[in-house]
């Protein structure tokens, strides 16, 4: 990978890893790179997972939810590149350090973004939550995300 230096991996849940990355001089990401193996078994899901991230992206304003910069997707790897935020996932954190009420509302009102555009997240986990320094909540937005319209949602 060669525009994205990663610094520090911050998680790894088997479909993606979650890096810190420096991209040019002095600017960070967060950089969720996906697996080889995920990538070589479903190619095609690629294509159609990322122009959905991106269209909903461009859409959602939402100081709770983390800003995709672009997609990635060539033969060598597969990455979303996100706003950089100075957070650790809600799975590094301790349990002292947790403020639940705090996290559960950041984690609503993203989520609650992503409904009122008509799609369903998918992926909420302590891997994708994130906290600040100074306790500000922060979700990746889904990289597949669904719209509540897909018939399999609606039963």
């Amino acid at each position: 990978m060669t525009k994205y230096e990663r610094i520090e991996q911050l998680g790894d849940d088997g479909l993606s890893q979650l890096w810190v990355a420096k991209a040019g001089v002095g600017k960070r990401v967060l950089l969720r790179l996906y697996s080889k193996e995920y990538r070589e078994q479903t190619p095609e899901f690629f294509t159609s997972a990322f122009a959905a991230e991106k269209e909903l992206s461009a859409k959602l304003e939402n100081p709770n939810s983390l800003k995709l910069i672009e997609t990635v997707l060539t033969l060598e790897e597969a990455c979303s590149v996100y706003e950089f935020v100075d957070a650790k996932p809600v799975r590094m954190l301790r349990s002292e350090d947790l403020n639940i009420l705090s996290i559960a509302h950041g984690i609503s009102s993203a989520l609650a973004a992503h409904h009122s555009m008509g799609y369903v997240h998918r992926q909420v986990s302590p891997f994708s939550g994130f906290v600040g320094l100074k306790g500000e909540v922060k979700l990746i937005p889904s990289w597949f995300p669904r719209r509540l319209s897909d018939a399999a949602y609606v039963k």
